[in-house]
């Protein structure tokens, strides 16, 4: 399966978890089981566990870079992007920065509104330059 799969598959998932505010690995679990296509990768694995064991500095980390919405308030599919994105910025060192921001922009635009593609590039834009100072 490819990154590209994966990481829409990944964001579905952390959606799914972000509704019922259940991370855990049981969840994860039952996701795999009914996984449409071929199993995921390791790359899903992988930002999964990321996910997981750092989403309350994912969270903060978007919640710090947002000017006009906090979490509570995004809609759960642009925050599910979000957190897929901000993982790979934060602790995935093989993708580089730009490549999780314009994959996070694709998935806003087939995936949620118009406006959350430009919401998503301008925050997830901010935590890289704020990570790179």
């Amino acid at each position: 399966m490819s990154r590209k799969s994966d990481r829409e598959n990944l964001m579905k998932m952390i959606y799914e978890m972000g509704m019922n505010d259940d991370f855990s690995k049981a969840v994860y679990d039952g996701f795999i089981e009914n996984f449409p296509d071929k199993k995921p990768g390791k790359y899903f694995e992988k930002v999964y566990e990321i996910i997981a064991e750092h989403k309350d500095e994912i969270d903060r980390q978007i919640n710090e870079h947002s000017s006009r919405w906090k979490i509570s308030r995004m809609a759960a599919v642009d925050l599910a992007i979000l957190r897929v994105a901000a993982a790979e910025i934060l602790y995935v060192e093989d993708i580089p920065a730009q490549v999780s921001i314009n994959e996070a922009v694709n998935m806003a635009k087939k995936y949620s509104t118009g406006k959350s593609s430009g919401f998503i590039n301008g925050l997830l834009g901010g935590m890289v330059k704020d990570d790179a100072r």
